[in-house]
Protein backbone atom coordinates (compact mmCIF):
# COMPACT_ATOMS: atom_id res chain seq x y z
CA UNK A 1 0.00 0.00 0.00
CA UNK A 2 1.60 2.93 -0.87
CA UNK A 3 2.26 5.95 1.66
CA UNK A 4 -0.41 8.40 2.74
CA UNK A 5 0.41 11.45 5.31
CA UNK A 6 -3.27 11.90 6.09
CA UNK A 7 -3.87 8.44 6.70
CA UNK A 8 -0.72 8.00 9.09
CA UNK A 9 -1.45 11.27 10.74
CA UNK A 10 -5.20 9.87 11.31
CA UNK A 11 -4.16 6.49 12.87
CA UNK A 12 -1.24 8.47 14.60
CA UNK A 13 -3.92 10.34 16.24
CA UNK A 14 -6.27 7.66 16.77
CA UNK A 15 -3.63 5.62 18.74
CA UNK A 16 -2.56 8.67 20.25
CA UNK A 17 -6.57 9.29 21.93
CA UNK A 18 -7.71 5.87 22.70
CA UNK A 19 -4.39 5.32 25.05
CA UNK A 20 -4.09 1.93 24.37
CA UNK A 21 -1.42 -0.22 22.48
CA UNK A 22 0.28 1.16 19.91
CA UNK A 23 -0.52 -0.83 16.48
CA UNK A 24 2.42 -2.57 15.18
CA UNK A 25 1.87 -1.46 11.74
CA UNK A 26 1.12 1.88 9.87
CA UNK A 27 -1.59 2.02 7.31
CA UNK A 28 0.75 1.70 4.55
CA UNK A 29 2.31 -1.34 6.07
CA UNK A 30 5.03 0.37 7.85
CA UNK A 31 6.51 -1.35 11.21
CA UNK A 32 5.38 1.57 13.81
CA UNK A 33 8.86 0.74 15.46
CA UNK A 34 10.73 1.96 12.70
CA UNK A 35 8.40 5.17 11.95
CA UNK A 36 9.90 8.22 13.85
CA UNK A 37 6.76 9.83 14.47
CA UNK A 38 5.21 6.78 16.13
CA UNK A 39 8.02 6.92 18.51
CA UNK A 40 7.42 7.58 22.46
CA UNK A 41 9.55 9.91 24.33
CA UNK A 42 11.42 6.71 25.86
CA UNK A 43 12.33 5.29 22.47
CA UNK A 44 13.47 8.77 20.93
CA UNK A 45 15.16 9.33 24.25
CA UNK A 46 17.09 4.84 23.65
CA UNK A 47 17.81 6.21 20.12
CA UNK A 48 19.92 9.66 21.05
CA UNK A 49 21.55 7.58 23.69
CA UNK A 50 22.77 5.09 20.57
CA UNK A 51 23.89 8.19 18.85
CA UNK A 52 25.71 9.53 21.44
CA UNK A 53 27.65 6.46 22.52
CA UNK A 54 28.48 5.70 18.44
CA UNK A 55 30.02 9.29 18.30
CA UNK A 56 32.21 8.38 21.43
CA UNK A 57 34.91 6.37 19.37
CA UNK A 58 35.32 2.98 18.03
CA UNK A 59 35.52 -0.75 20.98
CA UNK A 60 33.93 -3.80 21.29
CA UNK A 61 32.64 -2.13 24.41
CA UNK A 62 30.84 0.25 22.75
CA UNK A 63 29.62 -1.45 20.58
CA UNK A 64 28.24 -4.26 22.96
CA UNK A 65 26.58 -0.94 24.29
CA UNK A 66 25.08 0.33 21.21
CA UNK A 67 23.74 -3.28 20.61
CA UNK A 68 22.18 -3.54 24.32
CA UNK A 69 20.86 0.11 23.79
CA UNK A 70 18.99 -1.34 20.56
CA UNK A 71 17.55 -4.32 22.05
CA UNK A 72 15.97 -1.80 24.71
CA UNK A 73 14.66 0.20 22.69
CA UNK A 74 13.27 -3.05 21.04
CA UNK A 75 11.76 -4.35 23.94
CA UNK A 76 10.06 -0.47 24.79
CA UNK A 77 8.22 -1.01 21.42
CA UNK A 78 7.14 -4.30 22.84
CA UNK A 79 5.44 -3.18 25.42
CA UNK A 80 4.48 -0.06 23.88
CA UNK A 81 2.61 -2.45 21.02
CA UNK A 82 1.31 -4.55 24.07
CA UNK A 83 3.97 -7.51 23.97
CA UNK A 84 5.52 -6.63 27.18
CA UNK A 85 5.20 -9.79 28.43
Amino acid sequence: MPWNEAENRAALDAWKASGGPRPKNRPDGWPTRSAIEWWTTAEAAITTAMEAVENAGASLALTDAVTLLGKARNRVADHVEGDGG
